[in-house]
């Protein structure tokens, strides 16, 4: 220790505390448990957002998604990922899944009693400035799970031509000179706006402070070197060309199940602007790992009263009974049934 350090707090002492001190402002389960409809051998996942620790400023770490220890209330899960508040309101600003969907769960957590950290009120308070009812995350992320089972190419699905195009200009930049490659999409002259002049890319300020493109509802940063660009957009494209024709029937239905309760929220969007998710009692009955209070978000460790909950023996089988917008009635019937039914 010297002089100069002789005042500072141990840093080594502050990133073994609990949670390298950084505190957790909202944490919830996540995917089928948080919508209520999980089912037998669903995923048990947990999401959050938290403040950096006093160690992240001494270190002047840079702020990214992590695992923490979550709240007992909220069960055990091998899928945790908290992200940084910074990081969190960026993605909810562009409407990104995972933190839109956290976003409004807590925004309901707090509506239905629960008492939630300062900071998530400030951020819940400022809905009107962060929430628009762009619904493309959801109507992509519903598509890449169905397509998967579908022999052929969406004619109607727009992103992979526009990433196609994309790939197409840098392609041609790569290959225009042998030191091309190691240029970065802002260095090269005039790759920027023969970008920005495809139908759909647009340009913002990431998370990181870069000038990034938006290509849907992915981001290509401008800094991005030529050759690493273009991998990355095909890789993306490889996402569309996959399938599983020899997929079993319980993956296929999971995946179907997903593609449908997205299209439902891009519904609900289109709407109300808003997301509402139904929890039923039966999120706890029969479940390894799921936690011992099913109410959405976790701050208390005891019960709270939630609106709606159900109690009739049959719903105590039913974690699922949400309207989809296309007539489809997805009933999850009996936690002992190996493959549940869609019903009209």
């Amino acid at each position: 220790m010297t002089l100069h350090t002789a005042g500072l707090p141990d840093i080594a002492a502050l990133m073994s505390s609990h949670n390298q001190g950084r505190r957790i402002i909202f944490e919830t389960v996540y995917g089928s448990k948080l919508y209520g409809c999980d089912m037998q051998g669903s995923d048990h996942d947990i999401r959050g957002v938290y403040a950096p620790g006093l160690a992240d400023f001494l270190i002047e770490s840079t702020e990214r998604s992590c695992t923490l220890i979550p709240d007992d209330d909220l069960g055990q899960s091998d899928d945790i990922v908290y992200f940084p508040a910074a990081h969190f309101i960026d993605h909810v600003i562009r409407m990104k899944i995972n933190a839109v969907e956290i976003f409004f769960a807590a925004l309901q957590a707090r509506a239905q009693g629960t008492t939630v950290h300062p900071i998530m009120g400030y951020i819940l308070d400022r809905r009107n400035d962060l929430i628009n009812a762009d619904h493309a995350g959801f109507v992509g992320h519903a598509r890449q799970r169905a397509t998967i089972h579908i022999e052929g190419e969406d004619p109607d699905d727009k992103i992979p031509a526009l990433n196609r195009a994309v790939l197409a200009l840098i392609e041609k930049a790569t290959n225009s000179s042998p030191a091309a490659p190691a240029m970065t999409i802002a260095e090269f002259p005039g790759l920027v706006d023969s970008l920005l002049g495809l139908d759909g890319i647009t340009r913002f300020v990431n998370g990181n402070g870069e000038n990034a493109l938006g290509i849907h509802t992915r981001q290509l940063p401008e800094n991005t070197y030529l050759a690493a660009a273009g991998k990355t957009i095909r890789d993306r494209l490889s996402r569309f060309s996959r399938k599983a024709p020899d997929a079993d029937l319980a993956t296929v239905f999971k995946d179907l199940c997903t593609a449908l309760r997205m299209m439902e929220t891009a519904a609900d969007l289109m709407e109300t602007g808003h997301i509402v998710f139904h929890v039923p009692e039966a999120i706890t009955i029969g479940q390894s790992g799921a936690p011992k209070s099913p109410e959405i978000g976790s701050s208390e460790k005891s019960p709270r009263p939630r609106p709606g909950r159900t109690t009739s023996s049959r719903q105590a089988h039913l974690p699922c009974a949400r309207h989809i917008r296309t007539r489809v009635m997805l009933r999850c019937v009996s936690k002992s049934s190996p493959i549940p039914a869609i019903l009209p």
